[in-house]
């Protein structure tokens, strides 16, 4: 999942499985789980003076192994924001389960990123999703989020990696992680979280496309950026049984034919447009990617990151659009979680 240059097309068409027994965290379970500790409010060590001149992004990097059960705060920004400031916020994580054990082994796991001010009860922002890891086995995780300061002050952003429900009896096990939080300073033109705004659940059948996310908005066009961001955080759950389908709702989704142990094979794809009218004159796909769910992983983030450089030159229209599709292949339907899943846009340079 590393960072691409992505380039520019002409308008041609769109390019278009560690079963668990527990329930998708919801996202108010992510923010209570993710939020900022009492401690880190009083304790936080004091801000450098130049802290605002500190450069375009403040990062932080960590390594760590912890046995399981239990959670690590791995890594933690913290900056200076005038009210009203945007900054985006980048997770990425590389998790190695092991548990000796003898015999394949699933962890249930929680990536998840939350920010907020350091002093006060103003308004934060958080971003998780879940997956299942398989032992033995590396994943790279990364989750994109928008965070907008209600206050002048000093923020922070805390990230965490959860996995409390591994029985010890099982056998010993420990998570190996590796992790960098990083925070970019004052986007250039523009910073968009697009999120889905479907009020019903999106349930993707076997053989089904959908548009899961789709938005549009206004450029801007005083401060011209030099390029363009696009990150992708998408959380899926194959419906290999029932459990962990709610997204909010009273009741699995996962029902009936829905479900099929053999999983689920997804393609995702992420376009951008740029919209004169309703007419549009210039698009790119910039994250195209493939992958099954078995019924092992039954949970699935997945993230991308992309710099484009030149989508913005000589703009032939007045608005950007961004949109996300999703086909399901199946045999399993998937459920595609919407309080955990988002597309963010943002300039780069000056």
């Amino acid at each position: 999942m590393e960072s691409s240059k992505a380039k520019v097309r002409a308008r041609s068409g769109r390019t278009g499985r560690i079963g668990g027994v527990l329930g998708v965290v919801s996202l108010l379970c992510a923010i209570v789980l993710f939020a900022l500790p009492e401690k880190d409010r009083q304790d936080a060590a004091p801000l450098p003076e130049n802290l605002e001149l500190a450069g375009p992004e403040i990062e932080d990097s960590s390594r760590s192994t912890f046995t399981l059960p239990g959670e690590e705060k791995m890594a933690t920004v913290s900056f200076f924001a005038k009210k009203g400031e945007k900054r985006v916020i980048g997770l990425d994580v590389e998790a190695t389960f092991e548990a000796d054990s003898g015999r394949k082994r699933a962890l249930y796991s929680t990536v998840g990123i939350a920010c907020g001010p350091v002093e006060g009860n103003g308004k934060g922002a958080a971003s998780s999703g879940t997956e299942n890891l398989l032992d033995s086995t590396t994943r790279n995780m990364r989750r994109t989020l928008v965070y907008t300061a209600q206050s002048a002050g000093t923020h922070r952003c805390n990230a965490r990696f959860a996995a409390n429900t591994w029985d010890s009896e099982y056998a010993v096990a420990e998570v190996h992680l590796s992790s960098t939080l990083a925070t970019s300073r004052d986007p250039v033109g523009f910073a968009l979280e697009a999120r889905p705004d479907q009020e019903h659940p999106v349930v993707v059948r076997s053989g089904e496309a959908r548009v899961v996310v789709d938005e549009t908005f206004v450029l801007d066009r005083g401060r011209a950026p030099e390029g363009m961001s696009v990150s992708v955080s998408s959380h899926l759950t194959s419906c290999v049984i029932e459990n962990g389908s709610k997204d909010g709702t009273e009741q699995n989704l996962c029902q009936g034919e829905l479900i099929n142990r053999e999983g689920s094979l997804v393609s995702s794809s992420t376009t951008v447009e740029m919209l004169q009218g309703t007419a549009v004159c210039r698009e790119m796909t910039v994250d195209s990617e493939s992958f099954g769910i078995d019924h092992l992983v039954h949970h699935r983030m997945i993230g991308s990151r992309h710099t484009v450089d030149s989508f913005l030159d000589e703009p032939c229209g007045e608005r950007i659009r961004v949109r996300q599709d999703l086909r399901n292949e199946g045999p399993a339907a998937v459920v595609f979680h919407r309080n955990s899943s988002s597309v963010v846009i943002s300039g780069v340079g000056s």
